[in-house]
């Protein structure tokens, strides 16, 4: 989490949820929502990461890779050495594969990393 700007906070009913619900660029954000949608029960926020695009991209072997499959699946042997592309033909294909993905594959989602923070509107409102 080296950059503010892709960390998001969520909330959740358990502190082991298997997913957190929201996207708040907050805590307080979170604290706010989660007041909200547990009526007064008790509920936890932690702190996590948007997944950087690194994560999620294919990159030029993956697509060399099917195609050669898909090349020996329809012709055979003869297809062996299908694709055969230069280092040059690949590093166009990773900034092909970047490009798009900037543009329209953006991760638009995150993951909890952060300690879960138990909060307590019991003790708010002084009971015990």
């Amino acid at each position: 989490m080296s950059d503010d700007t892709n960390i998001r906070w969520g909330h959740a009913s358990s502190r082991d949820a298997e997913a957190w619900s929201g996207m708040y660029l907050t805590r307080e954000e979170a604290i706010t929502d989660g007041r909200q949608d547990y009526g007064g029960d008790d509920y936890w926020i932690t702190s996590g990461h948007i997944v950087p695009l690194e994560a999620v991209l294919p990159d030029a072997d993956d697509i060399i890779e099917t195609m050669s499959s898909r090349a020996y699946d329809e012709a055979g042997e003869c297809a062996e050495e299908y694709p055969d592309v230069t280092n040059e033909a690949r590093v166009e294909l990773e900034g092909l594969l970047r490009g798009w993905c900037e543009k329209y594959a953006r991760p638009t989602f995150w993951v909890a990393d952060g300690e879960p923070e138990f909060i307590s509107l019991s003790a708010e409102r002084g009971e015990k």
